[in-house]
């Protein structure tokens, strides 16, 4: 009773806007959840980081950052409860700067005990949280521990609510078990982290893993398996990707598009006679692109990386179709593979920058965009979204100087301008915040009606 009590009182108080902050920057399912779980999620945080020891270990400094998205991690697996439970069994968390030494001799980067504590590596949490789709989470994986120690002992079987229930985990887990082990035994790949194959145990924190980063992956191989999950947490993460992979991007943050080419047409007839030549594929895809006939276009490129697999130009060209049908992590890849096929693929590096970016994965993306600027430093478009991907980050000055540089090589974009108002005003600038909208009314008067 008095912990309800205690509860009420401190979700009462006002959500602090750096926890939000921190959670949209370190927790990338975050942004993707409806504002009802959202809520809940933030409700879970304050009682974890109210309620829990928090303990630095080796030196580490323990700050609000570490204990929101640590918090934040774990009260995923909560957002299908009634809220009462938060990991009540753990009593303290221990976070260490990075991998650390067990007290068997061996170095790794997460633990749980029963109804004990949960040692974390602080950068392996930041590296789980930074990409919500690469299948890896420690922080997903050791609290998956604590939810099958409920019954006091971590058997990979968690507690369920009837007979029914525990025979059909018994039945479809069992048997995805020992798939993966057979599959780890003749070293085949497979979706499911290999460490799984370990025991049953670790297979339930595996398979947590995979079921919260690679939802769509799983309920397409492993339909029953994610079915499984899906009525154990009571919730369907699948649903959060499939309503697009990308961030939503508010209004004045768009992409400038290429106008359509007068000569469309004769640049097909110019290859009529070679209709299946990787150039001919090229040149249909290149038109289709600009005129925002996108799956044409990825048919187009798809036939000509077949027909010649080592043209870097063709790949990168895949990948802006992959980007623009809101593919990003086929985007990604296919950039991946120009940049391989030639280090010196601005254009590949472009792309993966964006992919990355929609897909929340911004140090990554500042890195590529960083190669873009430093070789095209005129480029207005890089300089904006380059600045988009620093506000992101949370360095706000940096932003600044891309969008002046961007505002600067390209008069005729507002949009530069209607992003640096915005940063103005969260560094406490309003004067310069109206200045800049002003100026990009000017530059496009539609905007006076929409500001």
């Amino acid at each position: 009773m008095f912990k309800r009590w205690r509860r009420k009182r401190l979700l009462a108080r006002p959500f602090p806007d750096a926890w939000e902050a921190c959670l949209t920057r370190n927790v990338r399912h975050y942004p993707r959840l409806p504002e009802d779980e959202r809520k809940k999620l933030r409700d879970c945080v304050a009682i974890m980081v109210a309620e829990k020891e928090w303990v630095g270990c080796r030196g580490l400094e323990m700050t609000d950052e570490i204990k929101v998205t640590i918090a934040g991690q774990a009260s995923l697996l909560l957002l299908g409860g009634d809220g009462r439970y938060v990991f009540d069994g753990v009593l303290s968390v221990l976070v260490h700067p990075d991998a650390f030494v067990t007290d068997v001799y061996m170095e790794t980067f997460g633990e749980a005990w029963p109804r004990g504590p949960v040692v974390l590596s602080w950068r392996h949490v930041v590296a789980g949280g930074a990409d919500p789709a690469d299948g890896l989470n420690v922080v997903l994986h050791e609290f998956a521990h604590q939810l099958d120690g409920l019954d006091g002992e971590m058997t990979g079987t968690p507690p369920l609510g009837s007979r029914r229930e525990l025979e059909r985990w018994r039945e479809v887990a069992e048997r995805e078990y020992l798939r993966l082990v057979n599959r780890a035994e003749r070293g085949q790949v497979s979706l499911l982290d290999q460490y799984g194959a370990a025991n049953r145990a670790e297979f339930f924190a595996v398979t947590t893993e995979c079921f919260f980063e690679r939802p769509l992956e799983l309920a397409a191989q492993h339909p029953e398996l994610y079915a499984l999950f899906r009525d154990f947490y009571r919730q369907d993460p699948a649903a959060w990707f499939r309503q697009g992979e990308g961030r939503p991007r508010p209004a004045g943050r768009e992409r400038r598009q290429a106008p359509a080419r007068d000569d469309d047409v004769e640049v097909i007839e110019g290859f009529a006679d070679d209709a299946d030549s990787p150039d001919a594929c090229f040149a249909r895809g290149v038109v289709n692109l600009q005129n925002g006939k996108f799956a044409r276009a990825l048919r187009e490129f798809d036939r000509a990386t077949a027909l010649d697999p080592d043209d870097a130009e063709l790949h990168h060209h895949r990948a802006q179709a992959l980007f623009e049908l809101g593919r990003y992590r086929e985007a990604a890849a296919a950039a991946d593979r120009a940049i391989a096929l030639d280090p010196r693929d601005i254009e590949g590096y472009r792309m993966r920058a964006l992919a990355r970016f929609e897909l929340g994965r911004d140090e990554p993306a500042l890195e590529d965009w960083n190669r873009v600027v430093a070789a095209l430093p005129n480029d207005a478009e890089a300089r904006y979204e380059r600045a988009l991907t620093l506000e992101a980050l949370g360095r706000l000055k940096a932003a600044v100087r891309d969008l002046t540089e961007a505002i600067s090589l390209a008069p005729d974009w507002a949009d530069p301008l209607l992003v640096r108002a915005e940063i103005h005003e969260a560094l406490g600038e309003p004067e310069k915040a109206a200045r800049d909208r002003t100026e990009a009314i000017r530059r496009d008067p539609d905007l006076e009606a929409k500001l």
